[in-house]
């Protein structure tokens, strides 16, 4: 089992998008952005909006994705556009024995449709199997959300089968997703 350490660098994904390792100094915008997305990510993103109620638990958990980026648990970036945080990008579930990660992802509604989410996710993929040691990346959606699945395929992702009431959202309510994977073809 090797686990390896990303480097915690800006990564430029087109002219004025990058992608930043989540870090201090971003609570309040980050908080904000959550809060104006609530309705949307309701069905897709019950953990981040219970754990960015309030300002105080956003630090928290930025602290918390920090720590566990320098454990190589997980790798979660804020995504810019500029100098505005519009969404967030994460490499997570890190399994270094199986070698298998899950991304998640959002954007502001504002920013979607821009193929930003697309370029991201094909960015990752290709760094994830050049440079880590992942030969399975996996990404789920909920069943309605037609854009992320679009995402997937976009990025050469395979449908492996609907889960059924396996995931909740933020009410509590069991909800089904569509789960999809790439494997890397390089032995």
């Amino acid at each position: 089992m090797i686990k390896k350490s990303i480097a915690r660098d800006c990564v430029q994904i087109q002219d004025k998008i990058c992608l930043k390792p989540y870090q201090k100094g971003y609570e309040e915008a980050f908080f904000q952005l959550v809060r104006k997305n609530f309705d949307r990510l309701q069905n897709h993103f019950p953990s981040l909006l219970k754990k960015n109620e309030s300002i105080e638990n956003t630090k928290i958990y930025i602290d918390e994705k920090i720590k566990l980026w320098n454990k190589c648990q997980e790798f979660a970036y804020m995504i810019f556009n500029e100098q505005e945080i519009i969404g967030h990008f994460n490499i997570k579930d890190i399994d270094w024995k199986k070698k298998t990660v899950e991304l998640a992802y959002w954007i502001d509604s504002d920013s979607e449709n821009k193929g930003i989410v697309t370029n991201i996710v094909k960015n990752r993929i290709n760094f994830i199997f050049s440079e880590l040691d992942i030969i399975k990346i996996i990404a789920r959606c909920h069943v309605e959300n037609m854009q992320s699945e679009k995402i997937m395929q976009k990025c050469g992702m395979h449908y492996e089968g609907t889960v059924h009431n396996l995931y909740k959202n933020y009410q509590n309510i069991s909800v089904d997703t569509y789960l999809y994977s790439i494997e890397n073809n390089i032995k």
